[in-house]
């Protein structure tokens, strides 16, 4: 864990958004956390569309995540900070938008300066746990911060190809973990779960154990052939379909295992995902990661808390991953830094606020994309994307929720306004960090090739 000192920040203000500058600071008196403080359970999903949840898109994939919905608050119009895993996590984790904290790349390390959830949770009494299912959130680049035990088991050779793992291994893991543990301590416990990401693997049926890998799913993308698109997209959709209900059953899983221990009632569980996934939804792209459209931002969240207090909430007020932060952090007593960016969610939840909160994004800024930078900004049923090199766009998503028909041309106004509130708050933000693009070579290139991040 890093160097201890108390995380939460004083009157000074920090140089760096949410991080320490080597100097003690006097305490501020903590808030009183409620008794008995609650465990919590993180868990975060790769590459899960928020549409693809029962709840949300009233697909039939995700009854674990259902139930959760109604026994806890349910967030329909969730939006992430980028499309991306290294930089959504790391955002959620400290609360701040990827370009304050100086991490727009993935595979590159995190500063090791930030308050991250793990380490305020752990400084404030709680046994803190991480199972990060791809090596995107290893050790390597510094995600375990704060946690006293890290699932770290990845290959670190030069020419190491196990750069995630399967749900049910994670899901062992953790379940050893908390039958394991001695202490009476409150737990802090963490799981990303990778498995919807590509390759798409199918778990179940006549082609269970077949896969669409992601050079198959590239070369679709390359020949931009809409013909083979459609021939190949019931298979790569019925895949990723199971993908996401395997998923949902190791979720289920770990809930059975904390009921089983007595320990579900007094966890607070929240449930979302890192980004979502293209899936040919747009420019005959797969993936995530090129584009900032809603089918890669809109996630879902969901908070179930003990007690079952809420149970049945539906908040469709825009919210952010970021968000995540303070509110788990004031669930257990404890303030988030004051530069980070997020606000809690209780407001939303408790009904005293009902106003959207505009989110914003922005994309891994790759020298490769011929659009340049870029970033968006979702508020109520508008959504707006800029890019440096390319036209503006502009959507309703309540006429057009799929993101089809650009309609800045016909609201300019509405444009004007969007592009100056997304300017202020993204690439000309003045806690803006200037991204140094990565040289990546050896494992990580491979890593990043191999996950479809790099050409």
């Amino acid at each position: 864990m890093a160097s201890v000192l108390v995380p939460l920040v004083c009157a000074a203000v920090l140089c760096c958004a949410g991080c320490r500058d080597g100097k003690p600071h006097p305490s501020p008196r903590t808030p009183v956390p409620p008794q008995p403080r609650p465990n919590i359970l993180f868990i975060s999903v790769d590459a899960l569309r928020a549409d693809y949840t029962g709840r949300i898109g009233g697909k039939p994939f995700t009854s674990a995540m259902d139930e959760v919905s109604d026994m806890g608050v349910l967030f329909s119009r969730c939006i992430s900070s980028t499309s991306v895993t290294g930089p959504s996590i790391s955002a959620m984790m400290t609360g701040g938008m990827p370009h304050r904290i100086n991490y727009q790349f993935n595979a590159t390390p995190l500063d090791p300066r930030l308050f991250t959830l793990a380490e305020i949770l752990n400084f404030a009494g709680y046994d803190t746990a991480g199972f990060p299912g791809t090596s995107l959130l290893s050790s390597d680049y510094g995600f375990q911060q704060g946690f006293d035990f890290f699932d770290n088991d990845f290959d670190r050779s030069e020419y190491a190809s196990n750069y995630w793992k399967p749900g049910e291994i994670m899901t062992a893991s953790l379940i050893r973990w908390i039958d394991n543990r001695k202490s009476r301590k409150p737990f802090f416990v963490w799981i990303h779960y990778f498995d919807p990401h590509d390759p798409y693997i199918a778990h179940y049926g006549e082609r269970a154990g077949q896969e669409y890998t992601y050079e198959f799913l590239n070369d679709l993308y390359i020949r931009q052939d809409p013909g083979l698109v459609q021939a190949e997209l019931e298979g790569i959709l019925e895949f990723y379909s199971q993908e996401v209900f395997y998923t949902d059953r190791q979720i289920a899983r770990v809930l059975k295992h904390l009921r089983d221990k007595s320990l579900l009632a007094n966890t607070l569980v929240v449930i979302t995902a890192d980004h979502g996934e293209e899936l040919f939804q747009h420019d005959l792209f797969y993936g995530h990661g090129r584009s900032l459209n809603h089918a890669v931002l809109h996630v879902p969240l969901i908070i179930m808390f003990p007690g079952k207090k809420y149970a049945g909430t539906r908040v469709d007020t825009g919210v952010r991953t970021i968000d995540i932060f303070p509110t788990i952090l004031e669930q257990a007593g404890q303030r988030a830094p004051r530069s980070a960016q997020g606000r809690s969610l209780m407001p939303l939840i408790t009904g005293a606020e009902r106003a959207h909160r505009p989110a914003f994004s922005t994309r891994e800024p790759l020298s490769f994309y011929r659009s340049g930078r870029a970033a968006a900004l979702t508020e109520a049923e508008w959504k707006f994307i800029y890019f440096e090199q390319e036209p503006e766009r502009l959507y309703n998503l309540k006429k057009d929720p799929m993101e089809f028909e650009n309609v800045a041309g016909s609201h300019p106004a509405v444009v004007k306004r969007m592009r100056s509130l997304t300017l202020k708050n993204t690439l000309e933000d003045s806690g803006y960090i200037p991204p140094v693009e990565p040289e990546f070579d050896g494992r990580d290139y491979r890593m990043l090739k191999s996950l479809g991040y790099l050409k």
